[in-house]
């Protein structure tokens, strides 16, 4: 079983954090903190490293205040290696290079037999973050500032995950052939709408006054209307005046 077959599991993330404080004798020291939130496996196991990035010995860890044993050199760093989102770690063999996951530190490989200590069965990019991580650190402590310097594992994570994700569609084999006749650039059409008047929705009250209206509704029938002329009478009432004026004069 090689380390290929392991490349799509990621790592579970967290972020490292050195808290370094200057004491009033102007003594430089720090705090360790490992902080972690994603929404999968976690788990850490700690070595002893030389300020350069070499790993010299493990570091057991005991529960919420027990005390660290001394490092077998003065002025080595205590390194914290977290899992991958399963919670279990990478080993590989140094005898036979034949990689496996274990959900805990290792000293004898399954495969060939070989025993060793801890520092023994470390990955290759279990090496490079505890060279990193030693780097930072000490830089850290050499600047004249104090303050949180942080390890990010959490964009390494989403780093991993992408390029899974990547690695798993190449790996489909799907040919994609590109037209001699296809444009370079695409511009979308521009669609036009014609937007008609909507009426807003009608109230409870307004409904209720609508059916009202339909139960009684007002007659819309007019009357004809009657023409009050009458040609004969009209023609006695015009005799008559001018009878009448013809009297008067």
């Amino acid at each position: 079983m090689t380390a290929k077959e392991f490349e799509e599991i990621a790592h579970t993330g967290g972020q490292v954090t050195f808290h370094v404080v200057t004491s009033p004798e102007g003594r430089r020291g720090y705090q360790v903190g490992f902080h972690h939130q994603r929404p999968v496996a976690s788990a850490l196991f700690a070595v002893y490293a030389l300020p350069q990035g070499i790993v010299v010995a493990p570091l057991p860890m005991g529960g919420i205040g027990s005390p660290w044993p001394p490092p077998p050199v003065p002025g080595c760093f205590p390194v914290f290696i977290a899992s991958d989102s399963e919670g279990m770690f990478g080993h590989k063999c140094p005898e036979c290079s034949n990689y496996w996951r274990a959900r805990f530190s290792s000293s004898v490989c399954p495969y060939c037999g070989f025993h060793g200590n801890v520092q023994d069965f470390l990955t290759d990019a279990q090496r490079r973050y505890v060279h990193q991580y030693c780097e930072l650190l000490q830089n850290a402590l050499t600047s004249e500032q104090d303050g949180d310097h942080v390890i990010d594992m959490d964009a390494v994570a989403r780093r991993q995950k992408l390029l899974a994700s990547q690695n798993l569609v190449a790996g489909l084999g799907i040919p994609l052939k590109r037209r001699p006749d296809a444009a370079s650039t695409y511009t979308a059409r521009e669609i036009k709408r014609k937007l008609g008047p909507k009426m807003p929705p009608a109230t409870a009250g307004a409904l209720a006054t609508m059916r009202a209206r339909r139960r009684v509704r007002p007659s819309t029938t007019r009357a004809r209307p009657t023409s009050s002329f009458d040609p004969e009478i009209g023609m006695s009432l015009s005799q008559s005046v001018s009878s009448g004026e013809g009297q008067q004069s």
